[in-house]
């Protein structure tokens, strides 16, 4: 062949192979300019940086020659600097052409963002083509396609806006889940959030971040050249950010690199298993910084704000649920023990990333992209563990809250009662394993009343545990008393504001101002006054009137 057929499989393959083979062939004489032709070339466009406007030129024109060698044409460059357009002859092009006719001058597209040249800094724009800004006026109602349209429009590769994009994208899993069809219309509810999100999307068109990490630094900082990434995870998403630190003659400064989201699964899924998969997300960002980066780090931070992350991580026992053990292990392959933190949630900087709140700032002078101010102090200052030291007995117990599988699929089952019903004959299979182990009588015939009773406080307790498994592991200390101060649970809690409790069966309740009152209960004939609701007690019986 000697031409590349468009749209074949192998063109791809072809072309980068025909490209590294014409650049070897000058390995000799231009090793830069044929390592920056391998490893800083994507398909068929280049981009690098380079120290001085010297060495960007000379790379810059032994790039093209060498192409050219080949018969291959590269050429529309762009740059901050005018002096190097002017060094490979580059500069014509710029007057007489404008590639990119749909934006204002001075800027071009680098991998969906845009590239302010002048100002070298990068900007994003989601209201250029007229279909766009038809679906975002104020009065429309988009449809589930109009909205997936919209989030998509937004390509952040870097993560750079990744706090603003994941809202999005999580409302989009909420459309997603409330069955409309594609060219259906969103609900209120939805189209509220929908609302919300665009207004703070729209704010993103004055947003301007700097290229350049560190700007008028000296090179000799680079060598106190720290990485940190904070991890976060909620019921809706969870996250991980990264940043480089350096400490120069003027003080630390700290500048944002790159960040990953991802929406939570629709199977519903606990906190401290998000918690962990958010761990496992961090890992591999702080490799993927590592490895991409030509820069040498001399140390590396992780943050999390679970508690029980950290005991799973620099736990030695290993006796985990495999679902934690093989995520703890990818974790502990690439990063020490020692390089995980615990940090509170208000200094998460990965917490703007999983909850909505007033929705994220975008300003470029909010903590997203300049980093938590700890960081801009000596290390001896930054946050230590509030909490005392947790040893590794009571994350198990956690562990065994959280991560204990059901007895049965909940989900097979249509009606409650059919649900209570096979729960009690599990449980009643169960007992009478463990009693013919002891020579006792087992039981037979119709399920009692206390064995439903037994079976729906068993599913009660399941179902709590899955989304309130931190909450329980500190109710527990008081269970069977309703509180009569605020229970100290984290704030952050969705049940925070409920005063719960849990009561003598394992079960989460609700304190209000009802349980200070008198109580009558009237059973059958036999009518009882309580005027101690916290320490009442109740009978059970086989036969209920009607």
């Amino acid at each position: 062949m000697q031409v590349a057929t468009f749209g074949s499989t192998c063109s791809p393959c072809s072309a980068q192979h025909v490209k590294n083979v014409n650049a070897e062939e000058f390995l000799d004489r231009y090793p830069q300019a044929v390592k920056a032709i391998i490893e800083n070339h994507y398909v068929d466009d280049y981009l690098d940086s380079f120290k001085t406007v010297n060495e960007a030129i000379q790379i810059g024109c032994q790039v093209k020659m060498i192409h050219k060698d080949g018969g291959f044409e590269i050429r529309n460059f762009l740059s901050n600097s005018h002096a190097v357009l002017e060094g490979i002859d580059e500069a014509v092009f710029r007057e007489c052409k404008e590639l990119n006719l749909e934006t204002t001058s001075g800027t071009e597209s680098v991998l969906g963002m845009k590239w302010l040249t002048e100002d070298d800094c990068f900007t994003f724009s989601i209201s250029t083509h007229a279909e766009l800004r038809q679906i975002l006026l104020a009065s429309h109602v988009p449809t589930k396609r109009e909205v997936l349209k919209v989030v998509m429009s937004l390509f952040d590769p870097l993560g750079l806006i990744a706090n603003v994009i994941i809202h999005g994208r999580i409302l989009m899993q909420n459309i997603w889940s409330s069955g409309a069809e594609w060219d259906d219309k969103i609900n209120l509810a939805l189209f509220e959030q929908w609302r919300q999100w665009i207004t703070i999307i729209s704010t993103l068109e004055c947003l301007k971040i700097p290229r350049c990490l560190f700007p008028a630094t000296n090179i000799d900082d680079l060598h106190t050249l720290q990485v940190h990434i904070f991890v976060d995870a909620s019921s809706s998403a969870y996250s991980a950010v990264g940043y480089f630190r350096i400490v120069g003659k003027h003080g630390p400064h700290v500048a944002l690199v790159t960040a990953k989201t991802k929406v939570a699964p629709l199977k519903a899924i606990t906190i401290p298993k998000l918690e962990l998969l958010a761990a496992v997300l961090g890992t591999r960002l702080l490799n993927s910084i590592c490895s991409v980066h030509t820069l040498t780090t001399i140390k590396r931070f992780l943050w999390t704000d679970s508690s029980t992350v950290v005991a799973w991580i620099k736990s030695k026992q290993r006796k985990f649920n495999s679902y934690v053990a093989v995520r703890v292990g990818e974790i502990l392959a690439t990063t020490s023990a020692d390089e995980w933190r615990w940090i509170s949630t208000k200094d998460n900087v990965a917490d703007d990333a999983t909850r909505w709140g007033k929705g994220p700032n975008v300003t470029i002078n909010n903590r997203w992209f300049n980093g938590p101010e700890f960081l801009y102090l000596d290390e001896a200052n930054w946050p230590q563990p509030t909490l005392k030291a947790t040893n590794t007995e009571e994350h198990l117990m956690i562990h065994q809250h959280t991560l204990s599988e059901p007895l049965i699929e909940v989900n097979r089952f249509s009606r409650w009662e059919k649900l209570m019903r096979a729960q009690a004959y599990v449980h009643r299979f169960i007992d009478n394993i463990k009693k013919k182990h002891r020579n006792m009588s087992i039981e037979r015939g119709n399920i009692l009343q206390e064995e439903i009773i037994r079976a729906e406080n068993s599913l009660w307790r399941q179902s709590q545990a899955e989304t309130f498994s931190n909450e329980i592991v500190i109710l527990e200390k008081s269970k069977g008393q309703p509180q009569m101060k605020h229970p100290n649970v984290s704030k952050s809690s969705s049940i925070a504001l409920r005063w719960p409790y849990m009561d003598v069966n394992g079960i989460l309740r609700m304190r209000g101002r009802i349980d200070a009152a008198s109580w009558t209960i009237i059973t059958g004939n036999i009518a009882m006054q309580i005027e101690k609701p916290s320490s009442m007690k109740f009978a059970s019986a086989s036969k209920f009137p009607n």
